[in-house]
């Protein structure tokens, strides 16, 4: 296929996905499927294995298996043939960083594995890497959503999103890998649509996870540790004039998630061996932008439960404001004690949202356990204090004493997780020493010690947990 039919068929591909709301992929995804795809050409011939994944993506997306669109987005993202020189164009570049390479190669270089969800300007896919087999997640966003929710001129879109992670370098912060423009070959928008690449987090996301406890409170050390952890990820975003603006649970990802009844204190549940990482820059703001959206008027921008009383009530340049974000991680940490029961946002549609966040209106915790607890509820209200000024700074949050030893537990916990890893790789080196070629002293029967095999085990579960 000509590298211009491979554009037209992946720009078609992204905005059915960022078109097809919860449940309606089969109404609104075929017509322009089948549209975009009719005058596609013939897949080549030998079409490579690698694109397959990316057939059965599209069936899936455009709504099932024998679905007449499915298979013509199947032909569309045939293996395309190597494109010819193109011609000059007067059309500005996909991104003014220059981040997004060509959307062929995305396809070429990553195989799709399975849909993670959707959110409301696109789609998470799990990714394997062929160069390394490595699994990364491609959040595929279509042309013209511009990542934004009534944001104006603060609003992100693929270019904002894909140039904050590529400014962003923290453990608590998912990674960026690469970000690809998928309708640079047809032109179809301003916005590109495109697929920003990160890394993949195993655990899910906190939302999930919290609702997993079917209401039961996280324990304080592990609800501090959740907040330690998101205050250090807040505090190099801002630092480097970049507000998240849409900090939620949903978009708290679990690298390391310990299981239930393994370490951590906290009633044996393991809460605090949960390693979180923020994600979802969509609606970020650098502090370039933000100037920009309060001299246009205020800019409403994130999920109405998290938002702060000062953005509710559309104070210009608030919603891209550090505080804005602290408020947010006020609301989550509220979340985790809680058991999952939002702060803001139990009925009442979006204005009652609104006028419990601007009275001060919120459900009552469950009754505090211990001087942890105590200090996890101040924490709490220190953070969802009515007036931006009197919150703390994100790496002021850092300083509280309950905070800082959540922080120096987890430091200690990453150190002895490191430690068993590099007991298990010296002891699993020691066993193909000493059983390989005839081994040491008896002809490999080393490596096949029972005693030796349950140290390995013990090792390597104590290298993974959280």
């Amino acid at each position: 296929m000509s590298g211009t039919g491979l554009g037209a068929a992946t720009t078609s591909l992204a905005a059915a996905v960022a078109a097809r709301p919860p449940g309606h992929g089969r109404e609104r995804g075929r017509p322009a499927v089948a549209a975009a795809m009719a005058s596609a050409p013939p897949p080549a011939a030998g079409a490579s294995p690698s694109i397959a994944g990316w057939q059965a993506l599209a069936a899936e997306l455009m709504g099932g298996e024998g679905d007449e669109a499915a298979a013509a987005a199947a032909v569309a993202l045939a293996p395309p043939s190597p494109p010819p020189p193109r011609p000059h164009s007067t059309r500005a570049p996909p991104s003014s960083s220059s981040l997004f390479a060509p959307g062929g190669l995305f396809f070429l270089q990553y195989e799709a594995l399975k849909p993670l969800g959707r959110g409301a300007f696109g789609a998470a896919v799990l990714v394997r890497r062929r160069a390394d087999g490595a699994r990364l997640v491609a959040k595929v966003v279509g042309g013209g959503s511009g990542g934004t929710s009534g944001g104006g001129a603060s609003g992100g879109g693929p270019p904002a999103e894909a140039d904050a992670l590529a400014r962003l370098s923290h453990p608590h912060i998912v990674r960026y890998v690469a970000a690809f423009a998928l309708n640079e070959a047809a032109g179809a928008s301003d916005t590109p649509a495109a697929a920003i690449l990160t890394e993949f987090c195993a655990g899910g996301d906190l939302a999930s996870a919290l609702a997993a406890r079917r209401g039961r409170p996280l324990p304080p050390p592990g609800a501090l540790a959740v907040a330690a952890q998101l205050a250090r990820a807040l505090a190099h975003c801002h630092a480097r004039g970049t507000a998240h603006r849409d900090l939620k649970p949903a978009n708290v990802l679990l690298a390391r998630r310990t299981p239930q009844g393994e370490g951590g204190g906290g009633g044996g549940d393991g809460a605090e061996g949960w390693q979180v990482k923020l994600g979802d820059f969509g609606l970020a703001s650098s502090s370039s932008s933000s100037s920009s959206a309060s001299s246009s008027g205020p800019a409403v921008a994130g999920t109405p439960g998290y938002l702060a009383p000062e953005v509710v009530a559309g104070t210009p340049g608030a919603a891209g404001s550090p505080p804005a974000d602290v408020w947010a991680l006020g609301c989550v940490l509220f979340e985790c004690l809680s058991g999952g029961r939002p702060a803001f946002g139990g009925g009442g549609g979006v204005g009652g949202v609104g006028a419990a966040i601007l009275s001060g209106r919120r459900p009552p915790l469950p009754p505090p356990v211990g001087r942890l607890g105590a200090a996890a509820h101040a924490l709490v209200d220190r953070l969802l204090a009515p007036r931006a000024g009197d919150r703390p700074s994100a790496a002021s949050v850092l300083a509280f004493p309950a905070v800082a030893a959540a922080a120096a537990a987890l430091q200690e916990r990453g150190k002895q997780r490191a430690a068993a890893a590099a007991a298990a790789a010296a002891a699993s080196k020691r066993v193909e020493e000493g059983g390989g070629g005839g081994g040491r002293g008896g002809g490999g029967g080393v490596a096949t010690s029972p005693a030796v095999v349950a140290a390995l085990a013990a090792l390597r579960q104590a290298a993974g947990r959280g």
